[in-house]
């Protein structure tokens, strides 16, 4: 749609001043730009390809070229065949942008039937399947799901119900091996936060319902603040995330937060993670993302599969974000720990 407002109103512009010079009918040019928009439209009928990108961006360069009508034309037609199709005018008796031929071939109510109208439940309108060249009447025939996918943030994500309480380490700290230094870890158990002692490369879940689970790499102390430092790292990765006593602690690869437009809902998933989009109604797609830049939210997702497509996800438009801005969550509490023997014993005491 940005596309097509864009040309109209260059064309607009364009005309006017194409008919002081040159003695032919301008409205003849813009409704050829008009119908080739359309046919690669139709041709890369997912709204962030990058295919269809470039093609509407050959199709602008031609019409700026500043020739004639009749070359420009000429020009259009031989690069963009699909044209000489999408320039007879067909039948639209309620005016909803979708033609009463195209309706009747997928028993739609020929004149009837709303744009915005969702015959088979897919998630995309009939106007959206008119212009993917989609089946609408079938939940399996759909543009791509992540056409309707934007980004609301792009950040380091907090492990959620993790945080370092203390570290207990033997003086002085330079003599001997790290076996007797303990990480003591606040987690969550049976939805009570409690505390967990755990040695180097011993484990521990951050939250036994729906937590990570963490391995911890090594224990140091960091010179120049004097402070232990404990590193721990995901089963399935290779990585040094640092732990700081009553600091929280954040995730090292770039969190994408996405809003899917077909049910308004939200998830997250990290660089270089992968999400899948649908139902087994109207089929499964799945994604990897490529890369996210923080500043503008511009995320690079990839489609799984034989033939890779690369689809660039935009930020949510200033309504939408509006539109969807969910309550602040309650801020939790921390609740001071002593890690000291006693207080040790008193938790097991406790668990008991």
């Amino acid at each position: 749609m940005k596309h097509r407002f864009f040309m109209s109103s260059f064309l607009s512009c364009f005309a006017l001043c194409l008919t002081t010079a040159v003695p032919v009918m301008a409205d003849n040019l813009l409704d050829v730009v008009e119908a080739a928009q359309t046919a690669i439209q139709k041709k890369y009928p997912h709204r962030d390809s990058i295919a269809r990108k470039l093609a509407l961006e050959e199709l602008e360069k031609t019409a700026r070229s500043g020739n004639s009508e009749e070359e420009i034309i000429k020009v259009i037609l031989e690069r963009f065949p699909e044209t000489s199709d999408e320039l007879s005018v067909k039948p639209d008796l309620n005016s909803n942008g979708v033609p009463d031929e195209w309706e009747k071939k997928f028993n739609v109510s020929a004149g009837f039937t709303a744009s915005e109208s969702d015959e088979d439940a897919d998630g995309f309108s009939l106007l959206q399947e008119f212009q993917a060249g989609t089946d609408p009447v079938d939940p399996l025939s759909h543009p791509k799901f992540v056409t309707r996918l934007y980004v609301t943030a792009v950040s380091h994500q907090r492990f959620a119900d993790l945080e370092l309480a203390s570290v207990d380490i033997p003086r002085p700290y330079y003599l001997g091996t790290k076996d007797n230094w303990v990480a003591a870890f606040n987690v969550i158990r049976n939805g009570r936060k409690r505390l967990e002692f755990v040695h180097i490369g011993g484990s521990f879940k951050s939250n036994d319902q729906n937590g990570v689970d963490f391995r911890i790499v090594d224990i140091d102390i960091d010179q120049k603040t004097e402070e232990p430092v404990v590193y721990i790292s995901r089963f399935d990765k290779g990585e040094r995330i640092p732990c700081r006593p009553k600091q929280p602690v954040y995730d090292p690869l770039l969190g994408v937060s996405f809003l899917n437009a077909i049910n308004e809902k939200q998830f997250v998933s990290s660089v270089g993670g992968t999400f899948k989009l649908g139902t087994e109604k109207t089929g499964e797609e799945t994604y990897r993302i490529v890369s996210a830049d923080p500043a503008t939210k511009v995320t690079i997702v990839e489609s799984a599969g034989e033939i890779s497509e690369a689809f660039k996800i935009p930020p949510v438009p200033a309504k939408s974000a509006a539109k969807n801005a969910s309550a602040k969550a309650a801020t939790k509490i921390p609740v001071k720990t002593d890690a000291t023997p006693a207080a040790r014993n008193a938790d097991v005491k406790s668990q008991k």
